[in-house]
C-alpha cells in the first residue's frame, strides 16, 4: 500500500528553468509495476492542504530533493513530533523511501514526486510550513548552468509566503562556490534572518565529503516577516 503515502502533481508545468535532470535507475523494489505506482497515487490539483493527509496534526516541514531518502528518513524517525513533506523526481530514490516508510510503519511521512518549484509555487496553502530543508542540493558547478540553481531570490521569496513567522529554513552544501551563491542570494532579502547552526541528518553523501577533506557550509534562516 506503498501507494497511500505518495502523491504525484497533476498540474500545467510552470517554464521555469529546470534546477534538476531526471536521471534513470533501477528500482529497488521487485514484483512491481513502478508505472501503475504513479498511476494510482494521490493527485495533486490546485492549492492542497497537506495538514489533512497525515494521522496527526502537527508543524509540517518541506524536504526538497531528499535524493535516495535517507536524511528524510531519519528526520521522521527522530522527530515523530513533525510531518515531513518530501518531493523528488528520482523515481529509485521514491520507491526505496516508499518501502522504508512501511517497514518503519511511519505516519509523518509523505512524498511527492514532482518538481519543487512547480509544487510550492502552484499548491502550498501560504503558511502552512513550518520549515523547509534542502540538503546537498545539485551546485551546478558550471557557469552556463549557475541559472539552474534551485536558490535563487524567486524561489527563496516563495518559500517565505509559505514558511509560518519564525519558521526555519535549513540550506547545506559542500560546494564552496555554492555556499558563496547561498550568500549573496539570501543578502538580497530582507525576510530571512540567519541563525546559529541547527543540526542536521548526517548522510553517506555527507559522510564521504567530510572523508574527502571538503568543508560543509551549514545555513540556516528564520522568516523574520509577516
Amino acid at each position: 500500500m506503498t501507494d497511500m503515502y505518495l502523491f504525484t502533481l497533476n498540474s500545467k508545468p510552470t517554464t521555469h528553468i529546470r534546477s534538476f535532470v531526471c536521471r534513470s535507475g533501477r528500482s529497488k523494489i521487485r514484483q512491481r509495476n513502478t508505472q501503475t505506482l504513479y498511476q494510482q497515487s494521490n493527485a495533486i490539483t490546485g492549492l492542497f492542504n497537506f495538514q489533512h493527509v497525515f494521522k496527526q496534526e502537527q508543524p509540517i516541514v518541506l524536504d526538497i530533493g531528499f535524493g535516495m531518502g535517507d536524511t528524510l528518513l531519519q528526520s521522521a524517525i527522530e522527530n515523530i513530533q513533525i510531518n515531513y513533506l518530501g518531493i523528488e523526481m528520482h523515481r529509485p530514490g521514491i520507491e526505496r523511501i516508499l518501502n522504508q516508510i512501511e517497514q518503519n510503519k511511519l505516519s509523518n511521512i509523505m512524498i511527492i514526486y514532482g518538481d519543487a518549484v512547480q509544487l510550492c509555487t502552484q499548491h502550498i496553502v501560504a503558511k502552512t510550513l513550518a520549515g523547509v530543508q534542502l540538503f546537498f542540493p545539485d551546485p551546478w558547478p558550471k557557469t552556463r548552468h549557475h541559472k539552474r540553481r534551485l536558490i535563487q531570490l524567486p524561489f527563496i521569496n516563495t518559500l517565505q509566503r509559505l514558511v509560518q513567522f519564525g519558521g526555519t529554513l535549513q540550506l547545506v552544501t559542500d560546494w564552496q562556490p555554492y555556499a558563496q551563491h547561498i550568500r549573496q542570494v539570501f543578502v538580497q532579502s530582507p525576510h530571512w534572518t540567519p541563525l546559529k547552526e541547527q543540526a542536521y541528518p548526517i548522510s553517506k553523501f555527507a559522510k564521504k565529503a567530510q572523508l574527502t577533506g571538503l568543508m560543509i557550509h551549514n545555513f540556516c534562516f528564520t522568516n523574520s516577516s509577516y
